[in-house]
């Protein structure tokens, strides 16, 4: 209809009609997104958000790499010395692995980020702290001190290998998938979780030998690096783990310290 006037019957149609006309039209936001197409968003900026972030942990370790023998000999860290510390490393590695893996799989934390994630913070966490104490301390004790957070805490790969299962998890019940499907989905995530880690490790020492010409430098080099990958753990999307259909039949007064050891 040319005219600009309705007739009085159609005065609220119009109206309504007009309205419309001139709202724009409404984005699409990502919450209103279907479940599968929300599910593969979640999983592709997860696995290169995760992907990068354990690429810069390993990149702040290997950077420091060629420059320990000169400040383990600077302090008098003898063989005996070298041996213990690497003794302690894999004895604290393996405990915190086992508390940490424990932690992750939690569902009492979905709050506060998720489980997960909480993980990833306190394992980029506990690395910078022990950074900070190998920059600002010159001793034989702070060496020793500085190995603690992160052989302790930093659990980072395992703890990003679950959360691209629950990843996959979620995009698999959306998208009915087969199994064949999803596990050979979830060996191209963990693989490419691999290959980060790989190519730090080749790329860290080379740059730390040629660019960093002092430990102080390749200490500080890493914690920017430890501080980019704890800015990418704060980006990753929050994972949905899949419900455990088993419960714990053992009640509480029967449980002890070791059973946070027993991970379902």
């Amino acid at each position: 209809h040319k005219s600009r006037h309705c007739p009085l019957y159609f005065n609220a149609m119009c109206k309504v009609t007009t309205e419309n006309a001139k709202a724009p039209a409404a984005m699409p936001s990502e919450n209103d997104a279907p479940p599968l197409t929300s599910a593969q968003q979640k999983l592709r900026k997860g696995t290169i958000y995760g992907a990068l972030s354990v690429a810069l942990l390993t990149l702040s370790f290997s950077l420091t790499m060629p420059h320990m023998q000169g400040r383990r000999d600077e302090l008098g860290c003898d063989s005996m010395c070298l041996g213990s510390m690497t003794s302690a490393r894999s004895t604290l590695s393996l405990m915190g692995s086992a508390v940490i893996g424990r932690w992750s799989d939690s569902t009492s934390m979905q709050a506060h980020g998720g489980a997960r994630k909480i993980c990833l913070l306190v394992g980029s966490l506990a690395t910078l702290l022990g950074l900070v104490i190998a920059a600002n301390t010159n001793s034989l004790e702070g060496m020793w001190l500085s190995l603690i957070p992160g052989a302790l805490f930093q659990q980072n790969f395992n703890v990003l290998k679950a959360l691209f299962s629950d990843y996959h998890d979620e995009v698999a019940v959306a998208h009915e998938s087969s199994t064949k499907q999803a596990s050979s989905d979830r060996a191209a995530s963990v693989g490419l979780l691999g290959m980060a880690v790989g190519l730090s490790f080749m790329m860290g020492p080379l740059a730390g030998a040629t660019i960093l010409a002092t430990f102080e430098q390749a200490t500080w080099a890493a914690i920017i690096a430890t501080v980019l990958s704890l800015i990418l753990v704060l980006r990753l999307p929050q994972s949905k783990p899949m419900k455990n259909d088993k419960t714990d039949e053992q009640s509480p007064s029967k449980k002890s310290l070791w059973s946070m050891l027993n991970v379902p």
